[in-house]
């Protein structure tokens, strides 16, 4: 069989027409394992799954500031507990 695949990975993971794509390309049938585990892995790096569902529904502009706001509380009192639990360990 022939392939007209490269011989080496390529990993691209730009903005095309505002859309993030990742590829990976390989030189045989036998990495396609490895393909999918590097594809699966830049999949995570860019983050597309995470933006397709934060797209999923339209989200007004007020709705956005308030959930903007929770979420710098949580990150705030998260970072209070890691404090908090330093303290308490150091003697």
């Amino acid at each position: 069989m022939m392939y007209d695949i490269d011989k080496e990975f390529l990993f691209k993971n730009k903005p095309v027409g505002g859309f993030m794509y990742v590829e990976v390309r390989g030189d045989s049938l036998g990495d396609l394992d490895r393909a999918l585990r590097q594809f699966s892995k830049q999949v995570k790096k860019a983050e597309i799954v995470n933006e397709v569902k934060r797209r999923e529904f339209y989200v007004k502009r007020s709705k956005k500031k308030i959930l903007k706001r929770q979420e710098a509380l949580r990150r705030r009192i998260r970072e209070e507990k890691k404090v908090e639990k330093k303290k308490n360990t150091e003697w």
